[in-house]
């Protein structure tokens, strides 16, 4: 009995030790999400269509992770919320969980999702996402401008007049929300 127990104890620990140089655990990675970017992009007040309070590591769209990686890396707005940078290892471990996030296929293939920087406020960093997707019926780009709170639907090589609509079915519900948020006008003061 102490033999197994003690074998159990050693596998518990090798895992433990495992699981430390892979990262960060998915509690981790949310309490940073949480605490450094939730806090600005709130239900309440989504900033830039953005809303991540309900973000979950466990279960991450690579859509989203793609934008939260070029934000963090490229734009730096791990400190946006006024917090110190995280601790280098920290840093780097949340880095890599997002990269191995992003990573992954997107749930529906025929959407790709990716920000870029607007291109009349480059400085102002990465605003603009763009959705593309090819469907039976032609293909569509849509893009929000975080900034500006400009929307674009594109119908690209449309093959058949008789659909008249593109499915927006396979979009992530996060994805989804930005463009809905910037479809909306702002509310007047």
């Amino acid at each position: 009995m102490k033999r197994e127990l003690a074998a159990f104890v050693g596998i518990v620990a090798l895992a433990a030790g495992v699981s430390a140089q892979a990262g960060l655990s998915v509690a981790d990675q949310n309490e940073i999400t949480r605490t450094r970017c939730a806090v600005c992009h709130t239900n309440a007040k989504p900033l830039g269509g953005l809303s991540l309070e309900h973000f979950d590591a466990a279960n991450p769209d690579p859509a989203l992770a793609r934008m939260m990686l070029v934000k963090i890396k490229d734009d730096g707005a791990i400190t946006a919320s006024g917090a110190p940078k995280p601790p280098a290892d920290i840093y780097d471990a949340f880095v890599n969980a997002l990269a191995s996030y992003a990573a992954r296929p997107p749930a529906d293939p025929r959407w790709t999702v990716e920000l870029a920087a607007d291109p009349a406020m480059p400085k102002r960093g990465h605003a603009v996402v763009t959705a593309r997707a090819a469907f039976a019926s032609g293909s569509v780009v849509f893009t929000c401008n975080g900034a500006s709170r400009h929307a674009e639907i594109t119908p690209v090589d449309k093959t058949s007049e008789a659909s008249g609509a593109i499915d927006f079915e396979g979009l992530s519900p996060t994805v989804r929300a930005i463009f809905s948020w910037c479809l909306t006008p702002a509310p007047t003061k």
